[in-house]
């Protein structure tokens, strides 16, 4: 059937839930970003098929909700898409920014601020300059408060791009209970592996149900967020990009001698999931772990 006869055929209600099956779909088989805006495929294709195609795709929210933005997405697309998606929760992949003078991608961060309470998911990519600019926009002088108050979900990118130090500052924002009280799940891969015994008590990790740590600080460390993380279910540490330091440390710490470090995590935790980069490093850090831990009902995994 053309397009063109659609109309007399399939009544608005029917095809506004095709095209949000076809959307679902669609971000099913892209678990890693959102779409980009294109009009090969997603929300933009459907409204150029014909005109009432076109009124059924302008007119359903939930099709615009989910966006990927780099620098070929420009200013009028975004805003076309947060004005078409109402307010429905959002969720975004933002990369490939910079912030000079005059640069357009400003003016692209404070429009999705102005929409910070819709976020539901985010993830970011960041570099130094990124991370700054962020900051100081969030906390900007005469500057109402910015509230994240529907975000679940954030997964932090950058690694060598962000200093330990703002990606501590960028750590505290995102555990800033007021800004972000729905926060649920973090996914964090900026560099924390030369913070050291502070990481665990200068933050409120009280909220969190998950939290996956890449580049992250001493494993010792790293047990001690379980008496911080009060209600997490699952904990995920992946040291194979620092291996080197792993080592060193697991070398220099008797195992005969680990009483005082003893942890019992909270009575909702359920699995940690360990990463490393070597069989040997694997056997020893079951070990530390399991000297670590009081017993308990949960499930420890080493992957090598």
């Amino acid at each position: 059937m053309s397009p063109l006869h659609c109309q007399a055929v399939i009544p608005y209600d029917i095809l506004s839930a095709v095209f949000q099956e076809y959307m679902k779909d669609l971000l099913d088989n892209h678990t890693d970003r959102p779409l980009r805006p294109s009009v090969h495929e997603g929300p933009l294709l459907l409204s150029h098929v014909c005109r009432h195609w076109r009124q059924v795709a302008l007119s359903t929210p939930v099709l615009w909700s989910a966006l990927t933005i780099d620098h070929n997405v420009t200013y009028p697309i975004i805003s076309h898409y947060l004005t078409l998606a109402q307010e429905m929760p959002l969720r975004l992949y933002i990369t490939q920014w910079s912030f000079y003078e005059k640069d357009p991608d400003r003016e692209i961060l404070n429009l999705l601020l102005s929409r910070a309470g819709r976020w539901q998911s985010v993830r970011i990519l960041f570099d130094e300059d990124t991370a700054l600019e962020v900051l100081r926009s969030v906390d900007a002088q005469n500057c109402e408060k910015i509230v994240f108050g529907a975000l679940q979900e954030a997964k932090i990118e950058g690694h060598i791009f962000v200093s330990t130090e703002t990606s501590m500052k960028l750590l505290s924002l995102f555990l800033d209970r007021e800004r972000f009280p729905h926060l649920r799940g973090l996914d964090w891969s900026l560099d924390l592996s030369f913070v050291g015994n502070s990481l665990s008590t200068s933050i409120n990790w009280e909220g969190l149900n998950y939290l996956k740590l890449t580049f992250p600080p001493p494993i010792a460390t790293c047990l001690g967020l379980l008496r911080q993380c009060h209600n997490l279910r699952d904990l995920s540490v992946d040291f194979r990009s620092c291996c080197d330091s792993l080592t060193s440390y697991l070398r220099h710490t008797p195992l005969n001698h680990l009483n005082d470090t003893l942890v019992t995590p909270p009575s909702s935790f359920r699995e940690l999931t360990v990463y490393v980069g070597a069989p040997l490093i694997g056997k020893i850090l079951s070990r530390y772990i399991s000297s670590n831990l009081a017993y308990g009902n949960w499930v420890v995994n080493v992957h090598f």
